[in-house]
């Protein structure tokens, strides 16, 4: 006999809790595995423009991994953090971190939340922590 079940069924995210994701992921990018790096657009902070970049079509925020080592040329890989990227860290994160998932939907994120969400839209799962 089966004692448990699994059922998946699709969650709608308000956009604010989207952008409140984004706030999230580059005020506290310092504290996880990642680091905002400013890519040219010229934002010294994450005023309100960053709030809507990789919500929109062309739209992007780009990111450091803080691990990596740097080349000769004191470069490391980038990390692209656009609308597709978005998707695929929260279906993810919803399928192999569930618990985290559930805490963003309900409000009870965290600096943690926002960093499973960055490694699991850049890396497609937790590799660090």
């Amino acid at each position: 006999m089966t004692t448990s079940m699994k059922i998946v069924v699709p969650v709608e995210i308000p956009l604010e809790r989207l952008q409140d994701l984004m706030i999230l992921c580059i005020e506290h990018a310092g504290y996880g595995s990642f680091n905002w790096h400013d890519h040219s657009k010229g934002h010294e902070s994450c005023g309100d423009i960053i709030h809507y970049l990789p919500l929109t079509e062309d739209g992007a925020i780009y990111f450091k991994d803080k691990y990596e080592e740097e080349d000769e040329e004191g470069s490391s890989e980038e990390f692209i953090l656009d609308r597709a990227a978005v998707e695929r860290g929260l279906t993810l994160m919803a399928q192999k971190y569930p618990y985290h998932f559930q805490n963003f939907v309900t409000e009870a994120d965290d600096v943690i939340i926002g960093d499973v969400f960055l490694q699991c839209a850049l890396l497609g799962e937790v590799v660090y922590g």
